[in-house]
């Protein structure tokens, strides 16, 4: 048995050292796998699609559960700008939101609409926080079937105003001619 020197000392402490680094390594790296494979879950569990826009509005990544919602083909999203992707008529209104999330952290949300190919119309809510001093946060949900079931609700209201209204003039009509009937009798029965 030979007795330990100082040097073994020295050296068994650099191993462990070595030894606990790397397995504190191990454990961030699982860690992070593990936190990178939740947010994915949360990413995919969303309908919503998103984007990650810098000051100018070009986008610099994208995330989308489907291409049917997405306005030019998926290869071509990533480098593009908002301004060629949105009407002219949301250019405005846009810029506006964007510069107000990088000033206030969030933007009101807004609404807009896209017309795909074919003629589709759909219609869309967006709303954009800040990631940092150069990037936004787009999460761009479809609410096209909340819009046709706003209009076919107003649809129905306006028809059952048209109804109700037809059904007053006809109790009114009924109610004039029973009383104008009765007075007759009565004004008959004097005589």
């Amino acid at each position: 048995v030979h007795p330990w020197r100082n040097e073994d000392h020295y050296l068994l402490k650099i191993v462990s050292r070595i030894f606990e680094v790397a397995f504190e390594q191990i454990h961030m790296v699982a860690a992070l796998k593990k936190s990178e494979a939740t947010k994915q879950a949360i990413l995919n569990s969303m309908p919503d699609l998103i984007f990650v826009i810098n000051r100018e509005g070009s986008i610099i990544s994208h995330h989308s559960h489907s291409e049917t919602e997405l306005i030019m083909d998926e290869s071509e999203i990533d480098g593009s700008t908002v301004w060629e992707t949105l009407s002219p008529t949301m250019h405005d209104p846009l810029r506006k939101a964007i510069e107000q999330a990088f000033h206030l952290g969030t933007a009101k949300p807004f609404e807009y609409s896209l017309e795909f190919s074919g003629g589709r119309i759909a219609y869309y809510e967006g709303r954009l926080a800040k990631v940092d001093e150069e990037y936004v946060l787009a999460l761009v949900r479809n609410i096209t079937e909340n819009k046709r079931s706003e209009e076919a609700l107003k649809w129905f209201s306006s028809q059952l105003s048209v109804v109700e209204e037809q059904q007053r003039r006809d109790l009114a009509s009924q109610l004039h001619d029973g009383v104008s009937q009765e007075l007759a009798a009565a004004s008959i029965k004097l005589q």
